[in-house]
C-alpha cells in the first residue's frame, strides 16, 4: 500500500483547490451552434454584450430596497430616547426583596385560602382517568419531540474555566410552551360546557402599563406565554372594603423600587393586545414560564423561591392593570367591578397557582382599600423524566396539579 503525504490542518481543502485548478484548464468545445445560425439568417446576440446593457440601464443600484434597513443607533438620537430615565420591570427582572416587595408595590395583601371560593373544587379527588392523559402530554412534550437546539453552556462553580462540550437539545423554553399549551388544549377538551365562553390564545402577548411611585416612572412590560380569555369577567371573591383590616408587609429599609433597572429608551404608555371588537376579550387565565437561564438578579445571585413567587404577583398586576385601564379607562382608581385574574407560573416542573383581584389602582399611601391576593403553595408535576437506560420514564407524577389547573379553567 501506497503511503501518502501527512495531511494536517492547514491541509483543509486540499482536494477542492486541486479540483479547481484542473477544471479551470478546460477548453470550451466549439459545437458549431453560432455557424448554424449564421447560415440560417437567425438573428442572435452577444449574452456578455445583453449582461453589460442590463447593468448600465437597468439596475439602479441607488435604489435597490431589498436590504434590510440599517438599525436605528441606540442614542440621543433614537425615536425611543428620553432625557428622563424610567424604571422597567420585564420578564428578566427580579424583586430583590421577594413577595414582600411585590405586595408594596402592588398594595396587595395576601388572604387566606379559607376566603378562596374554588378551593372545594381544588380540593376534590383527581379523576383515574385523567393521569394517562397528562402523562402522555408530559412525555410527548418532554421526551418525544424531535426539536435540537443548542442547550446554555454547562458551568461548574468549582471549576469555572473549564469548558464544556456543548449539548442539543431541547430548551428549557420549548419544553415549558408544549407543556403549557397541551394541558390548556386537554383542559379544554374535558370542559365542552365552556367551550362557547372560554377561548385559548396562543401568545407571547405583551402587556405593558406605565406607573408612578415615588414620583419616579415605572414602566410593567410582560409577556403571558399563553392566555385564557372569556366573554365574561370572573366574579370578585370579596368585597373590596374587606380588604381595609388588612396590613402589608413592612419591608424597611428597602425601598419598594429596589432592583429596578433605570432605561432611557422606552415608550410610556399602556399596551393591551386584544382587541375590543374581540367577543371573548376579557382575560381570564394567564400562563406564564421562568427559566433559570433568562431569569437571574442584578447580583448575579440564584433566583430564591420568594422571588419566584414574587414574578407571579407582578406579572398578575401588569396583565389586571393594563386591562383596567381599556375597560375603565387610564385615570381609573377605584374600579366600579373588582377585576379577577388567574395566574399559572411555571417552569416545566414547579406549577404555582395564584389568583389577583384588583379592587385600586392607587399606593397604600392614597387609599386604605387593597387589591386581594390568593397564594397557593407551589406544586410539583413529576419527580423525574428522562431517558432511562434507552427508555422514557416518567415517574412521581402529582394529579393535584392538573386538578388546579382544571379548576382554573373551569371557574367563571
Amino acid at each position: 500500500m501506497k503511503r501518502t503525504l501527512v495531511l494536517l490542518q492547514q491541509h483543509c481543502g486540499r482536494m477542492f483547490r486541486k479540483h479547481w485548478k484542473i477544471q479551470g484548464q478546460r477548453v470550451l468545445i466549439v459545437d458549431g451552434a453560432l455557424k448554424e445560425l449564421k447560415t440560417k439568417g437567425i438573428p442572435f446576440e452577444d449574452a456578455n454584450e445583453v449582461v453589460r446593457d442590463n447593468v448600465e440601464t437597468k439596475f439602479e443600484f441607488d435604489s435597490v430596497d431589498f436590504f434590510p434597513p440599517r438599525p436605528v443607533p441606540w442614542d440621543e438620537n433614537h425615536p425611543d430616547y428620553n432625557k428622563d430615565p424610567c424604571l422597567k420591570y420585564t420578564d428578566s427582572s427580579v424583586l430583590l426583596g421577594g413577595l414582600d416587595q411585590a405586595k408594596v408595590f402592588t398594595n396587595s395583601c395576601e388572604m387566606d385560602l379559607d376566603t378562596l371560593p374554588i378551593l372545594e373544587h381544588i380540593s376534590r379527588t383527581p379523576e383515574p382517568s385523567h393521569e394517562n392523559l397528562v402523562t402522555r402530554c408530559i412525555k410527548s412534550s418532554f421526551l418525544y419531540d424531535a426539536t435540537q437546539e443548542k442547550l446554555p453552556k454547562i458551568k461548574d462553580p468549582e471549576r469555572p474555566a473549564f469548558n464544556f462540550a456543548r449539548q442539543y437539545g431541547l430548551t428549557d423554553r420549548r419544553k415549558n410552551l408544549l407543556l403549557g399549551k397541551r394541558l390548556m388544549q386537554l383542559c379544554s377538551s374535558l370542559s365542552p360546557q365552556h367551550l362557547d365562553h372560554h377561548r385559548l390564545v396562543p401568545g407571547p402577548l405583551k402587556f405593558q402599563a406605565g406607573v408612578q411611585r415615588d414620583d419616579k416612572r415605572i414602566l410593567l412590560s410582560n409577556v403571558a406565554d399563553f392566555l385564557v380569555t372569556s366573554n365574561k369577567k370572573i366574579k370578585p371573591f370579596i368585597d373590596a372594603t374587606a380588604t381595609q383590616k388588612f396590613s402589608l408587609p413592612n419591608i424597611f429599609p428597602l425601598s419598594q423600587l429596589v432592583s429596578l433597572e433605570a432605561h432611557h429608551f422606552y415608550q410610556f404608555n399602556d399596551i393591551f393586545p386584544i382587541s375590543e371588537n374581540f367577543e371573548k376579550k376579557n382575560v381570564h387565565t394567564v400562563i406564564v414560564h421562568f427559566n433559570k437561564t433568562e431569569v437571574a438578579n442584578l447580583y448575579d445571585t440564584e433566583v430564591t423561591e420568594s422571588q419566584f413567587l414574587s414574578r407571579s404577583l407582578m406579572k398578575c398586576y401588569t396583565f389586571a392593570l393594563a386591562q383596567a385601564r381599556r375597560i375603565y379607562g387610564e385615570d381609573v382608581i377605584d374600579l366600579p367591578e373588582p377585576l379577577v385574574i388567574q395566574c399559572v407560573h411555571m417552569d416545566g416542573k414547579i406549577f404555582h397557582f395564584s389568583i389577583l383581584q384588583l379592587n385600586t389602582t392607587a399606593t397604600h399611601e392614597e387609599t386604605t382599600k387593597h387589591n386581594a391576593y390568593w397564594n397557593i403553595p407551589s406544586i410539583s408535576l413529576y419527580e423525574t423524566c428522562d431517558y432511562i437506560d434507552g427508555r422514557p420514564e416518567l415517574h412521581g407524577y402529582n394529579p393535584r396539579v392538573f386538578q388546579t389547573l382544571l379548576s382554573f379553567f373551569q371557574n367563571i
